[in-house]
């Protein structure tokens, strides 16, 4: 998985990257002589008798503790530096935490505050690095079926499973951001999506994935009108603890059903079952509504058919890590519909039925912000790219919070056409790709 960074890495990236002398600087652990009620020690970074009483006083600075016992020592304005031993006093109250035992406490210049203004240009800045990411795409797609969600919200659960909840874990995870683990204490639960709309004795497909840690994955199609499982669906089933893509195929809507909705069910009392992806199609209708989160049509960088490819492990059963993806073509496949106001703002609209005949994906393009938004907890990350987001956040930081008089207009300049330059490197050493095969059917080549 990708490498995660702290709020305290990178606000201490962007110290050093912006400079001591115009934004502030940290005292390593090491170097944290002594904390007093009044006042910290560092002998090696505050002695200097080159400067005067007033020094840091004279540039509004503050110290930062961010990992001090009590938030009430988080932050104090500097008052006089005692130039022979690097003793540096504060104007506020005194502190209840003295000890330097572990600390890395920061000093900050011109009054900016580490947790309000320089969190807000962080959070601006998270808004413009993305990461790619592949999602389940269906008639169930606007309902968490891609299980991108944090919480199960859009699930309930079938009895009372003991885990219900969304999980991380990389090899049980294929595809998109994370799986659902359903832990049973008695047979036959699991959870249940949201509850769809169909004609009767209309046609219906089920897809999902499943890692079966313990016990045995069945998806199942539930006439929700009648309370029920379809009658006539055959038992789609498997105990791999391999992703396998499971495959109810086109089945018809009991005849009094109008409501229906996907089962993930682990069929034995101590199933342990990660659910990857759920797709839940309706034949004929060729409508497919898109996530909340996919509401500009540049975060969507491609859609995607889904070739399965074959498994040992059972009837309608099919490897899921290697699916084979074929990029679908605009005005050809499908079409965009895209309403910002409407109640469903954002959807595609197929070409033909036997696109659903497989799983459809969407290759999504998010920033970083959907997944953090940063505040004063120094444990919050990020998997953002370090040379994406620093430079970004060194231009916010400039625009928002440092100004061209703190600083100097010409020293204000160099910083900014560093950081630019540093983020269209950082762009260009990595542009948008797709993961997709080439199309299958391109048309009767033209021959003279």
């Amino acid at each position: 998985m990708a490498t995660s960074s702290t709020l305290v890495t990178i606000r201490q990236r962007v110290l050093r990257e912006i400079g001591r002398a115009n934004l502030g600087f940290w005292i390593p652990n090491a170097y944290f002589d002594a904390a007093a009620a009044g006042s910290i020690t560092s002998a090696v970074m505050l002695r200097d008798t080159n400067l005067g009483p007033s020094h840091w006083q004279s540039q509004r600075a503050l110290f930062f503790r961010p990992t001090a016992a009590s938030a009430a020592d988080y932050i104090r304005f500097i008052g006089a530096l005692t130039n022979t031993s690097g003793l540096l006093a504060h104007t506020g109250a005194n502190y209840s935490d003295t000890t330097a035992t572990s600390e890395i406490p920061e000093i900050w210049l011109h009054g900016i505050r580490p947790d309000l203004e320089f969190i807000d240009a962080l959070n601006r800045a998270m808004e413009f690095v993305y990461f790619d990411s592949y999602e389940a795409l269906s008639h169930l797609s606007p309902y968490d079926g891609s299980m991108v969600a944090t919480t199960d919200t859009d699930w309930t659960d079938v009895l009372t499973p003991t885990t219900s909840a969304k999980a991380t874990t990389a090899r049980r995870v294929p595809w998109g951001l994370r799986a659902y683990q359903l832990i049973n204490n008695a047979v036959d639960e699991g959870t249940q999506s949201a509850t769809l709309s169909v004609e009767q004795l209309k046609m219906v497909s089920l897809w999902a994935i499943a890692s079966c840690n313990v016990g045995t994955a069945r998806l199942i199609p539930y006439d929700v009108t009648n309370s029920a499982a379809f009658a006539a669906a055959p038992t789609v089933s498997h105990s791999e603890e391999e992703p396998m893509l499971m495959n109810q195929p086109w089945i018809a809507a009991p005849a009094s059903c109008k409501e229906w909705a996907a089962q993930l069910i682990g069929t034995t009392a101590t199933s342990d079952i990660f659910w990857n992806q759920v797709w839940a199609y309706k034949q004929d209708n060729l409508r497919l509504n898109l996530p909340s989160h996919e509401n500009e049509g540049f975060k969507i960088t491609a859609i995607l058919k889904a070739h399965p490819r074959n498994s040992g492990a059972g009837a309608n059963i099919y490897r899921a890590e290697d699916l084979d993806l074929e990029e679908l073509i605009e005005g050809r496949d499908f079409r965009w519909l895209m309403g910002q106001e409407d109640a469903n703002p954002h959807a595609i609209l197929l070409d033909r039925a036997e696109l659903m005949d497989t799983p459809l994906m969407v290759q999504v393009r998010r920033p970083e912000s959907d997944l953090t938004t940063f505040a004063a907890d120094e444990t919050a990350s990020t998997k953002a790219p370090l040379h994406l987001l620093i430079p970004r956040v060194c231009i916010e930081v400039l625009k928002t919070c440092l100004t061209i008089e703190m600083i100097g207009k010409d020293e204000w300049t160099r910083l900014y056409a560093m950081f630019d330059n540093q983020l269209k490197t950082a762009i260009h050493d990595r542009p948008k790709t797709k993961t997709t095969g080439r199309t299958r059917w391109g048309g009767v080549p033209f021959m003279n």
